[in-house]
């Protein structure tokens, strides 16, 4: 993934600053998902069910960068666990 203020600059401000990026995105993650009822079948009785799920990820960015044209490019590595959003939901009847 890139960027740059030279290539379509927004503003006279952005044409100033002159900052770019380029860098790669690496993400990865694993989830799992439990029902509790067996509702798809069609003999059951129940047609919904209440149900969990967990995960984890991470992702990895590492690139280079300027944010303004008088300060050297820098480079930079950043590897964050991605929590995953877990929501207490019950579906409705």
């Amino acid at each position: 993934m890139n960027a740059a203020d030279s290539v379509r600059p927004l503003d006279a401000m952005a044409e100033a600053r002159n900052a770019f990026f380029k860098g790669t995105l690496i993400e990865g993650h694993a989830l799992m998902e439990f029902h509790f009822l067996d509702y798809l079948a069609p003999h059951s009785k129940f047609r919904y069910t209440p149900y969990g799920f967990i995960g984890f990820g991470y992702a990895l960015f590492f690139g280079n960068g300027r944010s303004f044209e008088e300060i050297p490019i820098i480079h930079k590595e950043v590897l964050r666990k991605v929590i995953p959003w877990v929501p207490l939901l019950f579906p409705l009847v």
